[in-house]
C-alpha cells in the first residue's frame, strides 16, 4: 500500500526525463538517415552485375523447386498405395495380438480367482469355528464375571463392616477399650458390650434413637457383681469412669418387652424398631426407651404427646417431648450415629482383617481380568460377525466370476483360431507387393536426383550473395544499425513514458482496489474456512462414493469384456447374414402372398377372440399363502384339439358344485396379505429401534466413562486440598475422603474420615460439634479451591469453636476475601472484629431494627479498631435496646 501511494510522484519525474531524452534521439535519427542514404546510393552502382546473376539463378531455383515438389508427390502416392495394400495384413495381425493378450489375461485372472477362492473356502470354516468358540467362551466369561463380582461385593461389604467396627472400637475411648480388653482376655466374664452396639435400627430412625435413648453409651453386663468387678478394675488402673446396666436388675421389665401397645395414629414404638441378636438385652433397651413413640414431624408429635394420655414422643428430626410436657432437641446440631443400621459383629483381629483385604484385592484383580477378557472377546465376536458375511459374499462373487471366465475361455480360443485363419487369408500377393515396391523405389530415385540439383543451384545463389556482401563490407548495415538503434531507443523511451503514465493510473486504481480487496478477502477467508470444513466432509463422502464406484467399475469392466467378445462374434457373422438377407427378401414376397389369404381368415376369428378375452379378463386368481401363484395357462392349438369337451364340461360342473357348497371367504386372503405387510413393517421398525438403542447404549457408556474420569480428577484434587485445609485449621490433624467402591464410585458413595490432633481416626458422625465444624469448613474450603464461588453465607459457624479455632478460621476467611465475598452471622468478638462491615440486628417493642457499623471509619482519623472498641460500641447498642430479646451481629 505504501509503495502504491509513492508511485505517481516518482513516475512523473521519470516521464519528464524521458521526454527530454526523446528530443535528443530524434535529432540523432535525422543525421543517421541522411548518412545511410548516401552510402546506399554509392553501393548500388558497384554490385549491379552480381545482382543480375543472382536474379537469374533464383529464377532457375524456383523451377527446380516445382519439379522437386511434383516428384515428391509421386513418391508419396506410391508409398501410400503400398501401405494400403499391406494394411489389411497389419490390421488382422494386430487383432490377433489383441486376442492373444485377452486370452492370456483371462487365463491369468482365472488362475488368480481360483487361488483366492480356495483361500476363502479354507478361511471361512476356520473363521466360523473361531466365531463359535469365541461366543462360547464369552458366555462362560460373562457367567464367571457375574459370579466373581457378586463374591467381590460380599467380601468388600464384609471388609468394610469389619473396618468400620474396628474404627468404632478404637474411637470409643479408653474406658470402653479397657473394658472390652478385659472381656477378650477373660479377666472379667459377663460383659455384653456397649448398649448401642448390641442392637440395630433403620437409618431413617438414627436421629430419633440417638436423641431419645440416653444410655446407648452405657456398658451392659449380666450381673451386679460383674459391674462391680469392672468398676474396681477401672479404679485400679486409673482409666476413668463408666456407667453399667446390670441385666439381672432389669428382668422386671421383661413383660413390657414382650407385649405390644396400642398407639395413637398407629405410630411405631421406638423400642419395637430395634433389632437384636440376643433377646436378653431387650430389657436394657426398654430401660433406656420405655414406651417412646416416633412421629414424622413436630405437629404430629405435639398432637400425640398432648392428647388424652401423655406419651413420650420423638420426631425423625430429633425433637423430643417428655411426658412432663417439656420439649427439647431440634436446632442445627442433631445427635446421630450412636446406633448403626447393622448389629456390630464380633471383633476381628488385624491379621484376619488384613487377610480379608488381600482376598478382596485378589478378587478385584480376577474381576478386572475377566472384564478385560470379556471386552476382548466382544470385540473379536463383533469383528468376526462383520467380516464373515463379507467373505461369504466375496466367495459367491468369486464363484460367479470363475464360471464366467471358464465360459469365456473356449470362446476366446475359437476366436483366436478364426483370427489366425483370417490372417493367413489376408497375406498379400508377393508379385503385387514387388511391383508396388519397384514403383515406389523409382519415384524415390527421381525425387532424390531432383533434390540434389536444387541444392546445387541454392549453393550458387548463396555464393553470389556472399560476394555482394564482401563488396559492401557492412557499410550499409553499419548505417542501418545506427538508425535501427536510434529507433529502438525511441520506441523504448516512448514505451517507458506510456508505461509510467499507465502505471500512475494503475497504481491509483490498484490502491483503491487493494483496500476493497483486503476487506473482501477478510470476509472470503472466513467463508473459505467454513467452506473448507464443508469440503472436507464432502471429500470424505466422495471418497466413500468413489470406492463404491470403483467396485462397480470393476464389475462393469468384466461385463464390457464379455460384450466386446459378443461384438466380435456378431461382426464375424455379419457377412453370412448379408447373404441370407437376399434369400429372405425373396421368401418375404412369397409369405406376403400367403399372408393376404390368411388375413381374411384371421378377421373372421378376431371377433370371437375378443369375446373370449373379455371373459378371461374377468377371471381373477387369488394368492393363497404358502402356495405359489399359478397363472392362467394359455393353451396351444394342439392342446385344445386334444381336449375332450364332454369330460371338460363335466369337470367344470363338478368344481362349480363344490365351490357353491363350500362357499369360501376370499376376503380372508386380502386380510392375510395386509397383516403380513404390517408384520414386515413392524419387523423393520423393530430393527431400526434396536439400532438406535445400541447407539444410545454406546453413547451412555462414553458419557459414563467421561463422568468417571472427571469425577476422579476432581476427587483427587479435593482430597489433597482437604488434607491441606484440615491440617492448617487444626494445626496438625488429618482428614481424608475414601471411595467405598473404587471400581464404581457412584454406587456406594464416599466415607469422610477425620483424625483430630492427638486423637485416632473417626467417622465425621462420631466427632464433637467443634470437630465437625472444622471438618466441614475444611471440606467447604477444599470445594471452593476446586470450583471457586464468588459468595458464601455462613450462619454461626463459630458457635462450637473455642477462641483459638475461631481466630484461625476468621483469619483464613479474611485472607480468602481477596477473591470471594463472605456473609457470616456470628456472636464471637474475635470473629467480627476482622470484618469489613458490621450490621447489628435487634428487636425492641416487637419491631426489628438494625445498626450499621463501619470499622474503618473509626480508625481513619484515630487509632485502628480493636476488639475493646467494638465491645464498647456493642455495649452502647445493648443499653439502647435492653428491652429487646435478641442482639446479633452479621458480618459482611
Amino acid at each position: 500500500m505504501v509503495e502504491l501511494e509513492a508511485v505517481p510522484e516518482k513516475n512523473e519525474k521519470l516521464i519528464e526525463e524521458l521526454r527530454r531524452h526523446e528530443e535528443n534521439l530524434n535529432k540523432e535519427k535525422v543525421k543517421a538517415e541522411v548518412e545511410r542514404d548516401k552510402v546506399v546510393a554509392s553501393i548500388q552502382q558497384e554490385t549491379q552485375v552480381l545482382q543480375d546473376q543472382k536474379e537469374a539463378l533464383e529464377t532457375k531455383l524456383l523451377s527446380r523447386q516445382k519439379v522437386t515438389s511434383e516428384l515428391k508427390d509421386r513418391f508419396d502416392v506410391a508409398q501410400s498405395a503400398l501401405d494400403i495394400y499391406l494394411s489389411t495384413e497389419q490390421n488382422e495381425k494386430s487383432k490377433l495380438e489383441t486376442m492373444q493378450a485377452n486370452l492370456e489375461n483371462s487365463t491369468r485372472t482365472l488362475q488368480e480367482r481360483e487361488e483366492y477362492l480356495k483361500k476363502l473356502q479354507k478361511e471361512i470354516p476356520e473363521l466360523t469355528k473361531q466365531f463359535q468358540e469365541a461366543q462360547t467362551e464369552l458366555q462362560k466369561v460373562q457367567v464367571e464375571e457375574a459370579k466373581q463380582s457378586d463374591a467381590l461385593r460380599q467380601v468388600r461389604s464384609k471388609v468394610e463392616e469389619n473396618r468400620i467396627s474396628m474404627q468404632a472400637t478404637r474411637s470409643q475411648g479408653r474406658v470402653l477399650d479397657f473394658i472390652m480388653n478385659q472381656k477378650q482376655s477373660g479377666a472379667i466374664e459377663g460383659i455384653m458390650g456397649r448398649l448401642g452396639d448390641l442392637g440395630a435400627i433403620d437409618a431413617k430412625y438414627d436421629v430419633a434413637v440417638s436423641t431419645a435413648c440416653g444410655p446407648l453409651d452405657n456398658i451392659v453386663v449380666d450381673t451386679v457383681e460383674t459391674a462391680q468387678a469392672c468398676i474396681r478394675a477401672l479404679k485400679d488402673h486409673d482409666v476413668g469412669r463408666a456407667t453399667f446396666i446390670a441385666l439381672e436388675k432389669q428382668e422386671y421389665l421383661r413383660p413390657q418387652t414382650e407385649s405390644r401397645i396400642n398407639t395413637p395414629e398407629n405410630v411405631p414404638r421406638l423400642f419395637d424398631l430395634i433389632k437384636v441378636q440376643d433377646n436378653s438385652v431387650k430389657t436394657a433397651f426398654y430401660y433406656g426407651l420405655r414406651d417412646t413413640l416416633v412421629a414424622n414431624d413436630l405437629t404430629q408429635a405435639t398432637r400425640i404427646a398432648y392428647g388424652s394420655r401423655r406419651y413420650r414422643v420423638v420426631t425423625l428430626e430429633g425433637q423430643l417431648i417428655e411426658t412432663s410436657g417439656t420439649m427439647s432437641g431440634g436446632g442445627r446440631t442433631k445427635l446421630q450415629g450412636r446406633m448403626g443400621n447393622k448389629i456390630a459383629g464380633p471383633s476381628v483381629s488385624p491379621q484376619e482383617q488384613e487377610k480379608m483385604e488381600r482376598d478382596c484385592e485378589n478378587l478385584e484383580a480376577v474381576v478386572i481380568k475377566l472384564r478385560q477378557r470379556q471386552s476382548t472377546l466382544e470385540e473379536q465376536v463383533q469383528q468376526i460377525n462383520s467380516s464373515l458375511p463379507q467373505m461369504q459374499m466375496r466367495l459367491k462373487k468369486g464363484s460367479m466370476e470363475i464360471q464366467l471366465l471358464k465360459n469365456q475361455l473356449p470362446v476366446l480360443k475359437d476366436q483366436l483360431k478364426q483370427q489366425q485363419q483370417k490372417l493367413e487369408k489376408a497375406k498379400p500377393d508377393p508379385k503385387e507387393t514387388k511391383k508396388l515396391e519397384e514403383t515406389r523405389d523409382a519415384a524415390q530415385k527421381e525425387y532424390s536426383e531432383a533434390e540434389e540439383e536444387k541444392k546445387t543451384v541454392e549453393r550458387e545463389v548463396k555464393k553470389i550473395h556472399n560476394k555482394i556482401m564482401e563488396k559492401t563490407k557492412g557499410r550499409v548495415a553499419a548505417c542501418q544499425k545506427v538508425v535501427d538503434d536510434i529507433n529502438a531507443k525511441l520506441g523504448k523511451t516512448r514505451k517507458e513514458c506510456t508505461s509510467l503514465s499507465v502505471a500512475i493510473k494503475t497504481a491509483t486504481r490498484n490502491h483503491k482496489i487493494c483496500q476493497d480487496k483486503i476487506k473482501n478477502l477478510e470476509i472470503e477467508i472466513e467463508e473459505s474456512v467454513k467452506k473448507l470444513m464443508d469440503l472436507k466432509e464432502q471429500k470424505e463422502t466422495f471418497e466413500q462414493e468413489g470406492n463404491k464406484l470403483l467396485t462397480e467399475m470393476d464389475d462393469l469392466a468384466d461385463v464390457i469384456v464379455q460384450k466386446e467378445t459378443e461384438k466380435l462374434e456378431l461382426k464375424e457373422k455379419q457377412p453370412d447374414i448379408s447373404g441370407n438377407k437376399t434369400n429372405l427378401r425373396s421368401k418375404k414376397l412369397e409369405k406376403e402372398q400367403k399372408l393376404e389369404a390368411c388375413l381374411k381368415q384371421i378377421n373372421d376369428h378376431q371377433n370371437s377372440i375378443i369375446n373370449y378375452k373379455k371373459k378371461i379378463k374377468e377371471l381373477k386368481i387369488h394368492e393363497v399363502p404358502g402356495k405359489p401363484l399359478v397363472e392362467l395357462k394359455t393353451y396351444t392349438l394342439e392342446e385344445i384339439t386334444a381336449v375332450e369337451m364332454d369330460r371338460l364340461q363335466y369337470e367344470v360342473s363338478v368344481k362349480e358344485q363344490n365351490l357353491s357348497e363350500k362357499a369360501p371367504n376370499l376376503a380372508v386372503l386380502a386380510e392375510y396379505k395386509e397383516k403380513t405387510d404390517l408384520f414386515i413393517q413392524r419387523t423393520n421398525e423393530l430393527e431400526d429401534v434396536t439400532l438406535h438403542r445400541n447407539k444410545a447404549r454406546q453413547f451412555l457408556e462414553e458419557v459414563r466413562q467421561q463422568r468417571l474420569s472427571e469425577f476422579l480428577d476432581g476427587y483427587s484434587i479435593i482430597t489433597h486440598k482437604l488434607k491441606e485445609m484440615y491440617q492448617m485449621l487444626t494445626l496438625g490433624g488429618d482428614a481424608e475422603l475414601e471411595l467405598v467402591d473404587s471400581l464404581d464410585p457412584f454406587s456406594e458413595g464416599i466415607v469422610f474420615s477425620v483424625r483430630p490432633p492427638k486423637k485416632s481416626w473417626k467417622n465425621i458422625s462420631n466427632l464433637s460439634g467443634g470437630e465437625k465444624t472444622l471438618s466441614s469448613l475444611a471440606l467447604v474450603f477444599a470445594l471452593h479451591y476446586y470450583k471457586p464461588s464468588p459468595l458464601f453465607v455462613m450462619d454461626e459457624i463459630d458457635a462450637a469453636l473455642d477462641f483459638k479455632n475461631v481466630s484461625i478460621v476468621g483469619n483464613y476467611i479474611k485472607d480468602r476475601t481477596k477473591n470471594a465475598q463472605f456473609i457470616i452471622i456470628s456472636l464471637r468478638s474475635n470473629m467480627f472484629e476482622l470484618a469489613d462491615h458490621l450490621i447489628g440486628i435487634f428487636k425492641t417493642w416487637d419491631c426489628t431494627k438494625s445498626v450499621t457499623i463501619n470499622p474503618k471509619a473509626y480508625g481513619k482519623n484515630s487509632r485502628p479498631v480493636t476488639s475493646q472498641l467494638l465491645y464498647f460500641v456493642i455495649k452502647y447498642v445493648y443499653y439502647r435496646i435492653r428491652y429487646g430479646r435478641k442482639n446479633r451481629l452479621v458480618e459482611l
